[in-house]
């Protein structure tokens, strides 16, 4: 694909290339290495509560011990089936993957060494 081209003039390419499980491990290296955030992988959100200046999560870690953990942002990266789009968002704020024309199945298997 030419991304040089803007046929749009938007200033942007037309399409964006990248290999999905190298951008997980580059932005897995950036949370690791942050003072800011944590990763928690393997961990299901079970609940929700939202605070005036805070939200506190329930959830459980990958083995199985139920936690929570208090913050001003969550970002919860588990596919447009996950839970926390199926329970929260789309109860809450109105988003919906619906099965259209373009249906997608795939399975994302990560890369877990370089």
């Amino acid at each position: 694909m030419d991304t040089s081209d803007d046929f749009l003039g938007q200033a942007v390419p037309n399409g964006f290339l990248h290999v999905q499980p190298k951008l997980e491990a580059a932005l897995a290296d950036l949370i690791e290495k942050s003072e800011y955030c944590t990763l928690r992988r393997g961990s299901t959100v079970e609940t929700r509560d939202t605070h005036d200046n805070s939200i506190t999560i329930g959830f459980r870690d990958e083995s199985g011990a139920i936690c929570s953990v208090s913050c001003n942002w969550l970002i919860a990266a588990d596919g447009k089936r996950g839970t926390v789009r199926k329970h929260f968002l789309e109860a809450t704020a109105g988003i919906r993957q619906e099965n259209s024309r373009y249906r997608y199945d795939g399975t994302w298997a990560q890369q877990t060494s370089a």
